[in-house]
Parts: structure tokens; sequence; C-alpha cells
């Protein structure tokens, strides 16, 4: 049974399907082909039937859907079992409203969703001319109410990985009757330039991703900045979800946050840089990539975690380990206050605290020769801006 998800704008993932097929660019490496994959070749056999057959990999080394897709009643009683209030990623390996998923499953779902309403759940599409249809025609016994006043508890959204995605979703996603702050867009894996302006007062969150797995390709930094920009002007939640296998020259350089044990208190100092000089690199149009892989490159946008959801979080959260960023000293005595420091050793201010995740901490920081401890709470962290 699916529990916790590293998907970070998500608790939980609730596969209650599988399968799918391709239908635009932002599908190239679908990281759900790779899972399906995976999972189809498990030793559990239980495991293994679900996914068997939904992916086969082509004479070009890329893999690509059957178009077979499977419906799992069995699955549809999970969020019963969570008892606690979680954000639930729907269909995380498939499409909910994929033409081979019957009008009478998809009914069945939002009858779920509508009966264990104490989760939020997340349903992410890049057809929703399907569940316009369904809604106009004689929909199944669980969509007929769709509306923010029966359903405030779910949010729909669409993939725009370019400009062309959102042209072609965007006009159908501001049609379903639910309220702004109830339509996102999922800009992952960003593959160019994408404007959601004409749509901003239509939507209430925005996710921004590069692309992972072998045959990734990088994202342009200023494309996530564009995005950051304009939720920022909007007042729309912005997440900032990961860069994917690539960071820009500008950033590939900076010291990584490595974990150490000292008497028993974990704690951060700055490592090795995430590139080397044997790094692979990729150029395109005039800006150098370095392929680090996904864990290094992190999700780190400008110093910060953008980690915004819909009904909390509303502002972005500070970066929680930012290790070698350069600060301004405060209370530290007047010898002290407004030197600039680089942030060297970072570890809890309770070093007894078994549950410690960044919410009070000390910061080490190195300015003019000193070390100076700065205690106080990652979201009062302010990156000095660069010079």
């Amino acid at each position: 049974m699916a529990e916790k998800t590293l998907i970070s704008w998500a608790d939980t993932t609730w596969p209650v399907t599988v399968g799918c097929d391709k239908v635009s660019a932002g599908c190239y490496d679908c990281y759900a082909m790779r899972d399906a994959r995976r999972m189809g070749n498990n030793p559990n056999e239980k495991v293994s039937s679900v996914y068997n057959g939904l992916v086969v990999k082509q004479d070009n080394g890329l893999l690509n859907w059957t178009g077979v897709v499977r419906e799992l009643p069995e699955r549809l009683d999970w969020p019963s079992t969570w008892h606690e209030h979680r954000d639930i990623f729907v269909c995380s390996q498939s499409d909910l409203f994929h033409e081979g998923i019957s009008d009478e499953f998809i009914g069945e779902v939002f009858s779920r969703m509508w009966n264990y309403n104490w989760h939020t759940y997340y349903i992410l599409t890049k057809r929703p001319q399907r569940l316009l249809s369904l809604l106009e025609k004689n929909p199944p016994e669980g969509l007929r109410d769709l509306n923010s006043e029966h359903f405030p508890h779910i949010i729909i959204g669409i993939s725009a990985e370019d400009q062309k995605a959102a042209e072609e979703r965007m006009r159908l996603l501001v049609q379903i009757p639910l309220s702004p702050s109830q339509r996102f867009v999922s800009a992952e894996p960003l593959i160019g330039p994408l404007d959601l302006q004409p749509w901003m007062n239509q939507i209430g969150w925005v996710i921004v991703g590069g692309m992972s797995g072998k045959h990734a390709k990088p994202m342009h930094p200023k494309w996530a900045r564009h995005l950051r920009d304009q939720c920022e002007a909007a007042n729309v939640a912005y997440h900032f979800k990961q860069w994917g296998e690539f960071l820009p020259e500008e950033l590939a350089f900076e010291r990584q946050a490595m974990p150490f044990t000292e008497a028993d208190t974990l704690l951060y100092k700055a490592g090795k840089p995430k590139a080397g000089k044997d790094t692979p690199t990729v150029e395109e149009d005039g800006t150098t990539y370095y392929r680090v892989g996904r864990k290094k490159a992190g999700r780190v946008l400008d110093g910060m975690y953008w980690n915004a959801r819909p009904g909390r979080n509303e502002s972005p959260i500070l970066a929680s380990h930012p290790i070698g960023s350069t600060v301004t000293v405060i209370d530290a005595g007047p010898e002290y206050d407004g030197l600039r420091g680089t942030i060297e050793i970072i570890q809890p201010d309770d070093p007894h605290d078994p549950e410690f995740c960044g919410e009070e901490a000390v910061y080490y920081l190195t300015a003019e020769g000193s070390q100076i401890d700065q205690a106080f709470s990652y979201w009062q962290l302010q990156p000095a801006p660069t010079r």
C-alpha cells in the first residue's frame, strides 16, 4: 500500500489506475514509465502482475507506453485507512481521465474522495477535455456534484510543459467548475519558456521542475524564475520541485551540504562542489549545463525552497540547509553586527532534539576570520543579495 512519497508537493500517492500513453512533448521520458518498468520486474508477483505489459523498450533505447491501462478497484479504499489528513496525489502512475478508464470507474474514484473528505486530493491530467466531456453529458454518480461547495478538498491541474501545451489545456482547465484556488498547473518537465499571465487570476498554484532520467534535457533557470515572478505578482502559490539532472554553470560549483555526527549531534557542513572538472556538460543557447544528477542538483532556486501548496505555506519557505550562503550577521555584538558572513556549519539549537527539521538552528558563520554563532529559525534566514 502506498504510504509516504518523495514527491515534494504531496504526502502520499494513490495509484488507483496504472498505464498511459504519450500525448505531448512532456511525455518524452516520463518518470511513470520508468517506475512501471521497474515494478513490472519486481520479484513479488502481486506487484509485477499489476505493471506487466504497460511499458516496452524501443530500438532507440527509449521506453514507451503500450497503451494498456488498468483500473485497480482493490485500491479504491486506501484513503480510508489513512486516518490523519494527507495531501494525496491521485493516479500518480497514470491519468485518471485517460480514454481507457471507464466513466464508471472515474465516478468511483470521485465517490471515494467525497467519502474520505478529511484529505486533500490533487488530480493532474493532460486530458482535461475528457473531464469536461463527462460533466457535459450524463456524468457518473460521483461526478454529478463536482463544484467547490461539494468538493472543496479537491484540486485539479493540467500539465503544461511549454507554451503550446498551455495554450491547448489552460482554456479547458478554467472551465472546470471549481474555484481558482482549486486549479493548478504543473510545469514539469519544463522544456521551454512559459507565460501563464493570461490565466493567473483563474488558478491558485504552479509547480515547476526540470527533467530527470537518463535522457533528460536541461531546464534554463530563466524559465523557472519567470514563472516564479508571475506567481509572486499574482499572489499565486509557487512550488519549485527540482532542477532535474542538470544545473547551469552559475550553480554547478556550489558546495553541497554534507551531514556528519559529532557528540551524538547531527551537523551539516560545506562539502565538495556539486560539479567537478570531469562532470559531463551540455551547451544550449549560450548556457553551459553540468549533469550532476537529480539528487545533487536539488531544488533550491535563488537560495530558497519554494514549497507552497494551496491553503498552506502561502509564502516561500527558505532553504533549510543554505550551506555556503552569504548572510548578514545580526545580534552578535557591535563589533560583528552588519558583517557579511558565510554559513559553514549548521546544528540544532537543541542538540538532543531527535526530531530536528530546521525550525530552530544555530548557524556557524565565518566573517572576517572569526566564527560567530547565529541562533534563529530557518524561516527567518535571508541569503544576502549577490553584488
